[in-house]
């Protein structure tokens, strides 16, 4: 019997946590975008993955200054590091597709705990707003591009793998079983700075 593992990301509610703001997780995973994904149709564009044909390259921006092995800005995306592709070269059922690092940035993550991007006074704007200093991807889109970062951080690749929604039809046994991670203490908003701002994209 072959047992075929699909893992679902859920969505992480960084209202909850006591560590971690939405500006933590831009630094770690920066932003990513398809160049043709506003061009078609929204219900005639799909991911690419191994069980599609869709090759177009992925096109991020980030911190320059921490560039993990891996990281995801989108659901469904996993960016490796060529050292993590090599690793994983021999595994079956998987590709991998180029990165193209649009912007790479200086910009240090924050300590565990620190929410001082949350404390920033108003500008008058929409945290929603691309030109508001309270929107977390401020920075990755208004400070200087690092040429430097793209001399030294080495190639990346988007890791396809089959798309659950192609493959699910093939078999008849499926289970979904739900796995609980990471610290299990809920931690209530009020433990955030009053006014954290939350943009609506989040």
């Amino acid at each position: 019997m072959i047992r075929i593992y699909a893992v679902r990301r859920m969505n992480v509610n960084h209202s909850t946590s006591k560590r971690v703001s939405q500006y933590h997780s831009r630094v770690f995973h920066g932003l990513s975008h398809y160049v043709n994904r506003g061009v078609v149709p929204r219900w005639q564009w799909r991911s690419p993955a191994k069980t599609n044909t869709n090759r177009e390259l992925v096109h991020v921006s980030r911190s320059g200054a921490l560039v993990p092995d891996v990281f995801g800005a989108r659901i469904f995306e996993l960016i490796v590091s060529e050292r993590v592709r090599k690793r994983l070269q021999n595994v079956p059922e998987i590709e991998f597709n180029p990165v193209v690092f649009e912007r790479l940035v200086d910009v240090p993550m924050p300590l565990l705990g620190d929410f001082t991007w949350c404390e920033l006074e108003p500008d008058g704007n929409s945290p929603d707003d691309p030109e508001s200093k309270l929107n977390p991807d401020y920075e990755f889109t208004h400070l200087p591009d690092i040429e430097e970062y793209h001399q030294t951080i080495g190639p990346y690749y988007s890791l396809l793998a089959p798309n659950i929604h192609d493959i699910i039809d093939d078999y008849n046994d499926m289970e979904e079983v739900m796995l609980h991670r990471g610290n299990t203490i809920k931690w209530v908003s009020a433990n955030l700075p009053s006014r954290c701002h939350c943009p609506s994209n989040f």
